[in-house]
């Protein structure tokens, strides 16, 4: 989807005129296969661990955000306030209000 086709907050009574209610939470997971405990074991380098935990589905916060914000399930004005500065994810889970519907 391109950029005119994601959502913008609109105001309401019930999100109190903010455009979002509730929070949606961003994720970065990297699931332990054989594959990534095996680079971990043989102390591999970051990037490795990267490529590897790519191959296998990884996706940052930030990716996550987008795929979320595509989805229409918040938008990309919050997901840059609340992943910010964040160019490949840190790893800790944020939470970005969801719009209201």
């Amino acid at each position: 989807a391109g950029p005119s086709t994601w959502k913008e907050p609109v105001g309401c009574a019930r999100c109190g005129q903010s455009g979002y209610l509730g929070r949606l939470g961003l994720y970065e997971i990297a699931a332990a296969s054989p594959a990534l405990e095996q680079d971990i074991r043989h102390r591999a380098s970051e990037e490795q661990l990267t490529r590897t935990a790519r191959a296998e589905g990884f996706a940052s916060l930030v990716e996550d955000g987008y795929a979320k914000a595509r989805a229409g399930l918040t938008t990309l004005a919050e997901l840059r306030r609340v992943a910010g500065g964040v160019a490949g994810g840190s790893g800790a889970p944020a939470a970005a209000p969801m719009p209201a519907q």
